[in-house]
């Protein structure tokens, strides 16, 4: 546990000028007992001139996670709100989790961070809000991200990769051309900092067009984007720790779920073609192919995998998307050792 006190870390709050939360952290925490500590830590360790707080929700951890969450709670009663469930709200898949997080936002501005990830750096905050505040026409914040592994040790990934983007304004367009046209992952949820004015929106667009999408990170930004623009800092603030449980291990271990997966992407992709009116078609129908490309691969269609409607995709991607999926050990050494600690 961080060794300050409330007093210490509300005392470069400017009360005066912002009463009121003006950042709501929300941190989803779902059997994280070995992570948790790192993620509140980060949170608290955050240098500002305003007001925040921090909304940790526990999704029913059957570890310690809770029993952690409760000691922060106790030392840091005014910044540190709570949520215990007693029902897992994720399993229900009816939206109650986006529901529950918008009723708890008190801030102008909302920042996300899992339990399992964390912020690396302590003006991140700091600078997204200034970022928002000088940029009314944007309406989200996105950061640098460092992939690490289950321990904590670094990969090779970094999202987005170093030659994407420059600091500054990122456009819808940007995405759509970065995501699904050149495959790159843009922006990870960690880093994502936005006007809580959107909330709502983002549930009730997640209940119709984006109802089948596989995840909400994605609707996320897109819905944030077609309502302004982004700002990007080009500095990593952020760690995304991959394959400690989550999302992403339970589609490694699950392959049929996985292939399930890619085809809501597919029916996600083809709503929001049509939410944009065909603005973004060419980009949308690339990223259409690549999700039917890793169904083919992950149904070790060897010979199908190099059909000529996935020349698009580029044979660089269709080599290494075919090594990551097949042969995810040996992908994982390859990342590994192009960046050792």
């Amino acid at each position: 546990m961080i060794d300050y006190t409330e007093e210490q870390i509300m005392r470069s709050w400017n009360r005066e000028k912002i009463s009121s939360p003006l950042v709501t952290i929300w941190c989803l925490a779902y059997n994280h007992e070995a992570y948790i500590e790192q993620a509140l830590d980060s949170f608290l360790m955050q240098k500002t001139d305003f007001p925040f707080e921090i909304v940790v929700h526990d999704d029913v951890s059957s570890d310690c996670t809770a029993e952690i969450i409760r000691k922060y709670a106790e030392k840091f009663p005014s910044i540190i709100h709570p949520i215990y469930e007693t029902e897992n709200q994720y399993s229900k898949q009816d939206g109650s989790l986006m529901r529950i997080k918008y009723a708890s936002i008190k801030g102008k501005y909302v920042a996300i961070c899992e339990g399992d990830d964390y912020w690396c750096d302590e003006t991140k905050i700091q600078r997204q809000a200034e970022a928002l505040e000088k940029n009314p026409q944007c309406s989200i914040s996105f950061c640098k991200t460092q992939c690490i592994e289950k321990s904590g040790r670094k990969r090779s990934e970094v999202i987005p990769s170093k030659d994407i983007f420059e600091e500054g304004i990122v456009t819808l367009k940007d995405l759509v051309h970065s995501e699904f046209e050149c495959g790159y992952w843009t922006f990870h949820t960690s880093g994502f900092f936005y006007r809580s004015e959107l909330e709502l929106g983002y549930i009730n667009i997640m209940e119709k067009e984006f109802k089948v999408f596989p995840y909400g990170d994605m609707p996320l930004q897109l819905y944030c984007l077609l309502n302004g623009k982004g700002y990007y800092i080009d500095k990593i603030q952020t760690c995304y720790r991959k394959m400690s449980g989550g999302y992403s291990s339970y589609m490694q271990k699950h392959p049929d779920a996985a292939v399930q997966n890619q085809r809501y992407l597919i029916a996600g992709l083809m709503n929001f073609d049509k939410l944009s009116e065909g603005k973004f078609h060419r980009e949308i129908s690339v990223g259409i192919r690549r999700a039917e490309f890793k169904i083919d691969a992950m149904n070790k269609k060897v010979f199908k995998i190099f059909y000529p409607k996935y020349y698009k995709i580029g044979l660089y991607t269709q080599l290494k998307t075919f090594v990551e999926i097949v042969f995810p050990k040996i992908y994982r050494r390859l990342a590994l050792w192009k960046h050792p600690l």
